[in-house]
């Protein structure tokens, strides 16, 4: 019973992010560069700095592939590299203001989508799902 309710599960997640997907246009960025800038923004809210060997230990990608990505988020000026005070051999990358103007309107454009997406959803039942979703969050943390 629970293998099925986890299928079942997987397939709804599955269907609503396809959904989300072919909704939510990136326009300023691929759908790649906006993973690179929101992991960078995530980690910045959490205090901490990211390393090219821990982007590509989150995202399960290999170093050279987040080499190229954080090379062309810099052409764009969406990104800079700043060195380690105590070891100059070990950089942080981390967001420009433009950078970080860009990830907000993308996230302004996948808050919309997100709106359209529960605009049949009443709020508590919305409040409910949201609290659900931090707990299977913190538990995978």
């Amino acid at each position: 019973m629970k293998e099925e309710m986890f299928l079942q599960c997987w397939e709804i997640v599955s269907r609503i992010k396809l959904w989300f997907l072919s909704k939510c246009p990136f326009e300023e960025m691929s759908r790649g560069d906006y993973m690179m800038l929101n992991l960078l923004t995530q980690s910045a809210n959490d205090g901490k700095m990211m390393t090219v060997t821990m982007m590509s230990d989150i995202l399960k990608v290999s170093k050279a592939a987040i080499s190229q990505s954080i090379k062309a988020l810099k052409k764009k000026n969406l990104v800079k590299s700043i060195s380690d005070t105590t070891d100059k051999r070990k950089s942080y990358i981390v967001l420009t203001d433009e950078g970080r103007k860009a990830y907000e309107n993308q996230r302004k454009v996948i808050i919309k989508n997100l709106q359209e997406c529960f605009r049949d959803v009443d709020e508590a039942d919305l409040k409910m799902f949201c609290d659900k979703l931090t707990k299977v969050a913190e538990q995978i943390s």
